[in-house]
């Protein structure tokens, strides 16, 4: 039966629930496999769409997506758990939401600027919210009107907090006081003075006895809520703590922080008990389970762990955000999950579905990629630090490489694949055995972060760029710098060789691009024309020209010879541009587009979707059949880059009966009846062909066929994908024999 609760609170809060036949076309095709809904019911629906997740345990379904389309700050949960209240960045109301029907119940207004912080009282009877607009106030969670405007506030606040008797309320402030005022009458009963550094976060004891505070120095204070003592300080965290909650019998205090860590200390004492680690950014809000056997922590890596309290081992791993999770907590049963966050969505979760597994995958932006010389291995570096090895067949991970402090920012190959070179924020570049994964030297000398990397075609130099506004030459051998060269007025963000190994060419923050001789040093030539930094630079095959890609939004070739402009493409925000083998086409990185352009006319020749964030590396294999890329969603993803695209001749239909109309038998979709009911048979191109809107719907020429959860279409295959390499597992839909449209009862089979 609880199964068949959240299933149902699954389809209720979906987009899909406007549509009775979605029940079963979009909820069970999505829903847990294995799970008893699914298995009694999917052997009788033979004509759904096929979803395939790979890394099963990898995908969590949220049973309720609440879309705001605000980026939300905060979030508080009744203490029934059937509301919860928002505040986002770009409105000053706050919103309350029922937590069973995502419906919007109410905006409470009367705040003149962003509120940074929200709570519930434990009754569910009142709302404390504080802002930037230097005020707290009180509110009926029932009503949604104002009842009290706690006065002589002088300076914004960065939390609040109710007392779980319901009587007291605590607010902290940027300039280090605490003050904790009576609920009935708003009268100030007590003033904290801590630590001269800002109050980030509060909260009361269970018998409402204590109160602890994070403050931005790292510190945890614990206090006497009645007479307002200073009872002890706890240390750890070196960075400000952003979050503090007491476990449920008050013996423990659990802190995160953005030092990217999550402390357990003991209440009584101030001793450190464990240190909990596995988020790769900032930590933005921390709380015990109801029965404190577990802990929830939320953080700026866009992800959701769950941790036990008693040992600290990560239990499991949530991330379907796109964005910083800013909020999460357990409703009072214990049994689901609430977190929200900046990408406007408030998700709720069944606390017990997911495992612990091992992650293999990036946990943070994957800022380069390249791949080996005979096609078989990729090698991306990332964010998270880490250096990582994968098959391109299989996706599976081979080595991981650590040595870096700092975030890896340009990997490449070597010509022979021996080697890889590596260049990270901490300064240093770092060679690498491929095969072994040792590191064979540390190349020392650029005074700012190493934003690329490259080999020389031989493989006995390697160039780099730094931001010190300079390129230097090593050999690869020695590691001894032979050049510096000189003439960039700001960063340098990109370099590359030319085929032949003669020369140079960089790209910088001060809108340059730049033509070096690799044997004297020298400045050839300086090819201006973008308006903004200069962030990619690399040869044609041939070597007779010179692709350059900007934030002005363009990406231009350079004729080497003449210096000249002799084409530009237009692109959002390009990141990343690379040349096909042949030099017939250029692939780009864009936002969350891969786009494939004709070298020579510049028009596009396809758009590849499928990453959710900025993708920042872009290359061709070898043979030019596929085009990798890797993305600030964390994925690495590999695609068809040969492909004859359908899709621009489909979604020029407005109907479904159009469109079956215009294919051919070949195609093997057929139509049943006029009434747009649509089978697909063995080999048809809407696999293809299919694009997805931003609610989450496949569609076929504006037609809805099936609605993906956020989960799924996170890591789901789009028409020319190949392998989706992400810690959160992919998933693969087919349409092969299902039967969609008014005459969807087609695909039940009794």
């Amino acid at each position: 039966m609880s199964d068949a609760a959240s299933f149902s609170a699954h389809f209720a809060g979906s987009h899909a629930s406007k549509s009775t036949p979605h029940l079963y076309i979009s909820a069970l095709s999505t829903w847990y496999q294995e799970s008893p809904v699914w298995t009694h019911w999917k052997h009788r629906f033979t004509g759904l769409p096929s979803i395939t997740l790979l890394k099963k345990d990898a995908i969590t379904v949220p049973l309720l997506t609440i879309t705001t389309k605000l980026q939300i700050s905060c979030a508080a949960v009744s203490g029934k758990g059937d509301q919860i209240v928002c505040s986002c960045y770009d409105n000053f109301s706050l919103l309350v939401w029922d937590t069973k029907t995502g419906y919007l119940l109410k905006k409470l207004e009367g705040h003149t600027d962003h509120v940074r912080s929200v709570a519930f009282s434990s009754n569910g009877n009142q709302i404390v919210s504080g802002s930037k607009d230097n005020s707290v106030r009180l509110w009926d969670a029932k009503t949604g009107h104002q009842i009290i405007n706690f006065p002589g506030h002088n300076s914004y606040f960065a939390s609040v907090a109710f007392s779980p008797d319901c009587s007291r309320v605590a607010s902290g402030f940027n300039h280090v006081l605490i003050k904790v005022w009576d609920t009935k009458t708003g009268k100030l009963l007590s003033q904290l003075q801590g630590p001269s550094i800002d109050v980030r976060s509060l909260v009361f004891s269970p018998d409402s006895n204590k109160i602890a505070s994070g403050h931005m120095d790292g510190s945890v204070w614990v206090w006497d809520a009645r007479t307002g003592d200073h009872l002890r300080k706890m240390e750890g965290h070196r960075k400000g703590v952003s979050s503090v909650a007491f476990s449920p019998d008050g013996f423990k205090i659990v802190s995160g922080a953005f030092d990217h860590s999550i402390l357990v200390w003991d209440a009584n004492t101030g001793h450190l008990l464990r240190k909990l680690q596995g988020h790769s950014d900032s930590v933005n809000s921390v709380t015990f389970s109801p029965d404190g056997n577990q802990i929830i922590s939320g953080s700026d890596d866009h992800s959701i762990c769950v941790w036990d309290a008693k040992i600290g081992h990560q239990l499991k791993k949530l991330q379907v955000h796109t964005d910083h999770v800013t909020s999460v907590t357990f409703l009072p049963d214990g049994d689901k999950i609430i977190s929200s966050s900046s990408d406007g969505l408030i998700n709720i979760w069944d606390a017990k579905t997911g495992q612990l597994r091992e992650q293999e995958g990036h946990s943070n932006s994957v800022t380069s990629i390249s791949l080996s010389p005979d096609g078989q291995q990729i090698v991306s570096g990332s964010r998270d630090n880490s250096i990582r090895l994968w098959n391109i067949k299989s996706g599976h991970q081979l080595k991981e490489l650590q040595g870096h402090t700092d975030n890896v920012m340009s990997v490449m190959f070597s010509p022979d694949g021996n080697q890889i070179v590596s260049g990270s924020l901490d300064c240093s570049i770092h060679i690498w055995d491929a095969k072994t994964g040792n590191k064979l030297k540390i190349l020392l000398g650029h005074t700012g972060w190493v934003s690329s990397v490259v080999f020389s075609p031989d493989g006995h130099q390697i160039v780099s760029a730094s931001q010190d506004q300079s390129i230097c030459l090593w050999d690869t051998k020695t590691g001894y710098q032979l050049k510096k060269l000189q003439g960039h007025t700001d960063i340098v963000s990109s370099v590359s060789f030319s085929p032949q190994g003669d020369h140079i060419v960089s790209g910088s923050w001060d809108k340059s691009v730049c033509v070096w001789d690799v044997e004297m040093g020298h400045h050839l030539m300086k090819l201006e024309g973008h308006t903004r930094s200069v962030d990619s630079v690399t040869f044609s095959p041939d070597g007779r020209q010179i692709m350059s890609s900007s934030i002005d939004l363009s990406i231009r070739l350079w004729d080497i010879k003449t210096g000249q402009q002799v084409l530009q493409l237009y692109s959002p925000l390009p990141r990343s541009a690379a040349f096909s083998p042949d030099g017939h086409q250029i692939v780009s990185g864009s936002k969350n587009l891969v786009g494939v352009w004709d070298a020579k006319t510049g028009q596009k020749l396809r758009v590849l979707k499928g990453h959710t964030e900025t993708v920042n590396s872009v290359a061709f294999s070898p043979d030019g059949n596929q085009i990798v890329s890797g993305s600030s969603d964390h994925s690495v993803r590999v695609w068809n880059a040969k492909t004859n695209d359908q899709q621009t001749n489909f979604q020029e239909h407005n109907n479904l009966f159009d469109l079956v109309a215009s294919l051919s038998d070949n195609n093997q979709v057929t139509s049943l009846s006029v009434d747009q009911f649509i089978h697909v048979g063995d080999h048809s191109l809407l696999d293809t062909s299919w694009d997805i809107d931003e609610d989450g719907w496949i569609c076929l020429a504006s037609n809805h066929l099936i609605w993906i959860p956020s989960t799924i279409r996170k890591v789901l295959h789009h028409p020319h994908s190949i392998l989706i390499i992400s810690q959160l597992g992919s998933a693969k839909i087919s349409f092969k024999d299902s039967k969609l449209g008014y005459l969807w009862h087609e695909c039940y089979t009794s």
